[in-house]
């Protein structure tokens, strides 16, 4: 099986407004998600809606978001705080040891996601799916 994994930064689910870009934008789909709206997902997709900021006060960065997206790993709760732009050393701990590509080598692969931080419920519901679209 064959999966495409599509990382845009910055980009959620947000209000219909002036302040959203994607508002109106033509052809924007299927970016172009907002807040209590059913929007259908392509290819029979699955759109998991997922709190960015991960029970984490302040603003979602990159480098910790991102290390949560490749390993699996609460990466702000691990370090306690958001960090932007490049992994810093405890980052890259977790990255050594969590790894998505360092479970597929291992053979781990059936389980590779079973930490993704997903709600407990959407978890349950979805443990042996391999497919999620998640913005």
């Amino acid at each position: 099986m064959s999966v495409l994994l599509f990382f845009i930064d910055g980009l959620g689910i947000g209000t219909r407004g002036p302040q959203n870009p994607l508002d109106d934008l033509p052809d924007a789909e299927p970016l172009a998600l907002f807040q209590n709206e059913e929007q259908p997902i392509p290819f029979g997709g699955e759109l998991a809606v997922t709190d960015a900021c991960l029970g984490v006060d302040g603003r979602p960065q990159s480098a910790s978001g991102q290390t949560t997206i490749l390993t699996g790993v609460n990466a702000p709760a691990a370090v306690g705080y958001h960090k932007q732009g490049f992994p810093n050393a405890p980052l890259l701990d977790i990255i050594r040891e969590h790894s998505i590509f360092l479970q597929l080598q291992l053979g781990h692969n059936q389980k590779v996601y079973q930490h993704y931080f997903f709600s407990r419920k959407h978890h349950v519901q979805n443990a042996r799916k391999v497919f999620h679209l998640s913005f």
